[in-house]
């Protein structure tokens, strides 16, 4: 899962060690109480839903994909609309 991503970059930063399947879960409740935090904020002070889809430019589902494919489709799609932002200024 993506979590397992920001658990290891967490636990590098606060200097925790991830040895076991009790230092997983409390990571893990960390960043779901964390992104509560931020979903709160997000939905107090703008005007938007957090986790609304037509609220972002780019949604993607990485659960059929690796990562090289998913690069190469964020590249894509970057590229395309960073040429059509330009060309309309």
């Amino acid at each position: 899962m993506l979590y397992i991503h920001f658990i290891e970059k967490l636990t590098g930063l606060q200097g925790i060690t991830i040895n076991n399947i009790e230092s997983n879960e409390i990571a893990k409740n960390h960043l779901i109480k964390k992104e509560k935090c931020r979903e709160s904020y997000f939905n107090y002070y703008t005007s938007y839903e957090w986790g609304k889809p037509q609220y972002y430019d780019l949604c993607v589902n990485t659960s059929s994909m690796d990562l090289d494919d998913l690069v190469h489709h964020v590249e894509s799609y970057i590229n395309t609309n960073i040429s059509n932002h330009i060309g309309k200024k």
